[in-house]
């Protein structure tokens, strides 16, 4: 998995900026969370350090709140990991664990100082921003299928209806029309209101108006293959619009 961008929080997953520092911040300190689809970490290590600041008492800890927990066991749980390190009389062998997050939460969970805290809403916040990309994932590609059958779709209405298929206006025309009664933005406005450069749309957009705009793209299928007018197809998806999205439709704040 890529590493999050601030836009792609923001914008699509819709965390304030306080939480998308968050996620920023943890996805360094923590860079194996988005190999891992957020279920482990590889050092409990690190963990104890980054939620103490000294690893002096490290091996009193790990006997303790680990190998000996009550509630937690080895192989489903965590992992012994043997680690070398380099000293003045040569290496020696350490121990460290690998981790499930929900083990770690549980042991962020019993410190009480900010470091705590702040590690705690590091799970979180990446467990929640994970789910939210696949959630993503999971709408954009069915959606860019359905965008290209609906583009079909528009090629067969014009050639039924003596118009030039090869015309990209007819194209623009019928996402522009969901988009303005689903958002009340044409792609080029919602560009301005977002605040991006660039082609893909969509990809800025959150999952709710991307899971709507699938849907609709659906019906308006349906809708081309009735071999419906552009102005009849319009209103239906209008009336749709304003009956289940409503809470989509962009509210301009003066």
């Amino acid at each position: 998995m890529k590493k999050f961008k601030k836009q792609f929080l923001s914008e699509v997953l819709q965390l304030d900026e306080t939480n998308v520092k968050l996620v920023m911040e943890a996805q360094k300190k923590f860079p194996e969370l988005l190999l891992n689809d957020g279920k482990k970490i590889n050092s409990a290590k690190k963990l104890y350090g980054e939620l103490v600041n000294d690893i002096s008492q490290w091996a009193r800890w790990y006997k303790k709140n680990i190998i000996n927990s009550e509630f937690f066991k080895e192989n489903e749980d965590w992992w012994a990991v043997d680690t070398e390190s380099s000293t003045e009389n040569g290496g020696r062998v350490g121990k460290d664990f690998k981790i499930t997050v929900d083990f770690a939460k549980h042991l962020s969970m019993q410190g009480k100082n900010i470091n705590a805290h702040k590690i705690r809403s590091y799970f979180i916040l990446m467990e929640k921003s994970i789910q939210g990309i696949q959630g993503h994932l999971l709408i954009r590609e069915p959606e860019k299928k359905g965008f290209r059958e609906m583009k079909k779709h528009t090629s067969d209405w014009c050639i039924r209806n003596d118009y030039d298929s090869t015309d990209d206006y007819f194209y623009k025309r019928e996402a522009d029309m969901l988009n303005a009664n689903l958002m009340g933005k044409k792609a080029s406005e919602l560009k301005e209101h977002i605040g991006f450069k660039g082609r893909e749309t969509r990809e800025h957009l959150p999952i709710d108006n991307n899971k709507a705009l699938y849907e609709l793209q659906t019906l308006n299928s349906n809708l081309l293959l009735a071999n419906l007018d552009f102005k009849t197809r319009t209103n239906i998806i209008k009336t749709t619009c304003e009956n289940k999205y409503s809470d989509l439709y962009i509210k301009e704040t003066k």
